[in-house]
Formats: structure tokens, C-alpha cells, sequence
């Protein structure tokens, strides 16, 4: 029996790949196929560059998202993620009962978006020319003043519920901003 069909037969019925360890299913050239999408890549014969392309696919794309994963269970992670959340809860709070308040609360969530993102992807090594912890550490101290400002405005007007929510939200976004800027204090560490 020739060796290729030994490693269809293999292929094709992957009860035998779970016997063997992935070591050795590795040794053999042999890859059982999760999905429709992997088992097209695994049908292309190795040494050819579309083989090459679907294995470096393979191999960035757990990387990429243990990457993305990690900075989600960072304390920087969270924090952005905390902010993009109520950014997002107060300008709705704030188109219902007072548009002209919202314009903060846009720009804010745009820039976390934006810090979120350059972090996540961890593209801040790469880009230089811009001293990051400092700009981090302005845009939250910045926001902090900004969402204390403007919330207490809004609490002494009084109005309706969703001013009121949106207010109180505020407050809340100044600590979580305020906690942010001391915790990215550049000449801290």
C-alpha cells in the first residue's frame, strides 16, 4: 500500500487521528480537519505556496486572539472597556432628554474606541513618533474634568429621568476616568 493513500485513509476518517497524539499525527503529515474551511486548506497538497499561506493562517490566528484576550483581562483592558460602555450608556441617556450634552460623551467614546483598538492590536510599539502613556494619561485626565463638569451642570438643572440617569452616569465615568489617568501617571512607574 503506498503511502498516500495511507495518509487519505487517515485523512478522510479521523477516528484514527484521535488514537494517535498530535505529535505524531504531526510526524506523519497527517491533519484532521475541524471545519468545511479546514478540510478545503488540508486538501491542498503540501509544498505548494497555498499550503505555506493556509498554514501561517492557521498559526497567527490563535496567536492573534490570545493576544486580544490577554489586553481584555488587563487592568488597562478593562478599564478601556469599562469606558467605551459608559461612554456609550450616557450618550444615549443624553440624546433622549439633552442633545447638546452628548458631544462629550461622543468624542470620549471615539477615543477610547481608538486607545482600545492601538492597544488590543499592539500597535503602540510601533508607532513611536507619539509618546502613548502621556496621551493616554492627557485623554483621561482631560475626561475626567470634562464628565465632572458637565455632570454636575446637569444635576443642578434637574429634569427629566434620563438627564438625571445620564448625570449620575457621569459621575461615575469621572471616578473610572480619574482612576484611569492615576493609573497611567507616566512618571508613576
Amino acid at each position: 500500500m503506498d503511502a498516500g493513500k495511507v495518509i487519505n485513509l487517515l485523512t478522510s476518517d479521523c477516528k484514527f487521528l484521535k488514537a494517535l497524539s498530535r505529535r505524531q499525527a504531526r510526524q506523519l503529515g497527517v491533519q484532521c480537519p475541524g471545519t468545511l474551511e479546514q478540510a478545503s486548506r488540508s486538501s491542498v497538497s503540501p509544498g505548494t505556496p497555498a499550503h505555506t499561506m493556509a498554514d501561517s493562517e492557521l498559526r497567527s490566528a490563535p496567536g492573534c486572539c490570545v493576544h486580544c484576550t490577554n489586553f481584555l483581562r488587563s487592568r488597562k483592558g478593562i478599564l478601556l472597556f469599562a469606558e467605551i460602555i459608559f461612554c456609550l450608556m450616557i450618550v444615549i441617556c443624553f440624546s433622549v432628554s439633552a442633545p447638546k450634552y452628548s458631544s462629550l460623551s461622543v468624542v470620549e467614546l471615539i477615543l477610547a474606541v481608538f486607545f482600545f483598538v492601538i492597544y488590543m492590536c499592539d500597535l503602540h510599539p510601533k508607532i513611536r513618533f507619539i509618546n502613548w502613556p502621556w496621551s493616554d494619561f492627557f485623554r483621561t485626565f482631560i475626561a475626567a474634568i470634562l464628565y465632572l463638569t458637565t455632570s454636575i451642570i446637569v444635576l443642578v438643572q434637574r429634569g427629566h429621568r434620563s438627564k438625571i440617569t445620564a448625570g449620575a452616569l457621569g459621575l461615575v465615568a469621572t471616578c473610572l476616568f480619574g482612576y484611569d489617568a492615576y493609573v497611567t501617571l507616566p512618571w508613576e512607574k
